[in-house]
């Protein structure tokens, strides 16, 4: 739409000159310019008037068509999405990174409608530098999580790679 409204902007201006100069006599051409400033405003108000249903689209109409295709889309195709979608990408980022020092690679949040987070999976890779055996490295990333994102220690999982 953005494209179609700037070419034919651009087309009419061009055409708009090549009026101007083709004009019989200098008389006519403050008529020919007056005409021509008046198309150019209706021409870059069309898209404020398509999106406040003044011509052809609903403001209403054209938001609900975003949301429906950003919905559609999932994981790493979204373009767009809700704040929650963005909260919880954010959180697992930084969670991971956090977590870093203990050789996690990836996180996994299940969030509630309030932000809390509900449940948490957290992969890790064995490492030959970490002084702790697995399962110490497993209750100290467990109750990192819970400490710090206030999670049931039942609704925490460590999973080896």
């Amino acid at each position: 739409m953005l494209y179609d409204w700037m070419k034919s902007v651009i087309l009419y201006l061009l055409l708009a000159g090549l009026a101007l100069h083709m004009a019989p006599s200098s008389q006519y051409r403050k008529y020919i310019r007056y005409f021509i400033g008046l198309v150019v405003l209706v021409l870059l108000a069309s898209p404020i008037s398509y999106l406040f249903h003044f011509g052809s689209g609903d403001l209403q109409e054209l938001l609900a068509q975003m949301e429906s295709g950003w919905t559609e889309l999932s994981g790493d195709e979204r373009v767009g999405g809700d704040l929650y979608d963005y909260y919880d990408i954010s959180l697992r980022e930084s969670m991971k990174q956090e977590l870093l020092p203990y050789g996690v690679t990836d996180v996994s949040l299940t969030t509630g409608e309030d932000g809390a987070v509900l449940q948490c999976t957290v992969w890790f890779s064995y490492d030959e530098t970490y002084s702790e055996p697995d399962t110490d490295r497993e209750k100290t990333i467990k109750n990192y999580i819970s400490d710090v994102y206030n999670v049931e220690f039942s609704r925490i999982y460590v999973v080896r790679r």
